[in-house]
């Protein structure tokens, strides 16, 4: 990812600084939806390629919260 966009900006600078806001804000927005927030997870390690390893546990977080989901459904039935 660039550090800054073609006018010299520091919009890739504010990103990474807001990492860790991107992230929590997945977990609020997603806590109810794990697959929506696994989707996001997701797309923020692709968009953000040098720093997109900070979303993998939120990735593995929403996969259980998905299985125990699924597995729950499963027993109700």
């Amino acid at each position: 990812m660039r550090t800054t966009d073609e006018n010299g900006g520091v919009i890739g600078e504010a990103l990474l600084s807001a990492r860790y806001l991107v992230g929590a804000a997945i977990l609020f927005v997603a806590r109810n939806l794990p697959i929506i927030g696994a989707l996001l997870a997701l797309w923020v390690m692709y968009a953000f390629e040098d720093v997109g390893w900070f979303a993998l546990p939120m990735v593995v977080y929403f996969a259980f919260r998905i299985d125990r989901r699924m597995s729950n459904a499963e027993r109700g039935s």
